[in-house]
């Protein structure tokens, strides 16, 4: 399940000491949903002060209503991220390799 697993592996980057806010768990799950998924991406993206318990009940649901498993590998890619309708910018620094203007 895809949220499941965005979630466990939020849960695991923070058991490991990482600063992990809610409001990025909820930008990776709403901004790398594949094409089926894109109405509820597009609802969720414009809601002001969403909350993670609504954001996962959201696409759990929409998950249910569509019969079939989101795209667990697509979690991985990082589409666009950072630019989204929250106004970011570029300012956020990678997990991974620890250059700015994106994360993974």
């Amino acid at each position: 399940m895809y949220v499941g697993g965005i979630i466990d592996l939020a849960t695991k980057l923070r058991a490991i000491g990482l600063t992990l806010p809610n409001e990025d768990i909820i930008d990776v799950l709403i901004f790398n949903l594949a094409e089926p998924y894109s109405n509820i991406a597009a609802s969720l993206a414009t809601k002001d002060n969403l909350k993670l318990s609504d954001a996962t009940s959201a696409l759990v649901e929409e998950e249910r209503r569509q019969g079939k498993d989101m795209p667990t590998e697509s979690a991985l890619v990082a589409r666009g991220y950072g630019q989204g309708p929250r106004g970011r910018g570029d300012h956020r620094t990678c997990y991974r390799c620890g250059r700015t203007g994106h994360i993974v």
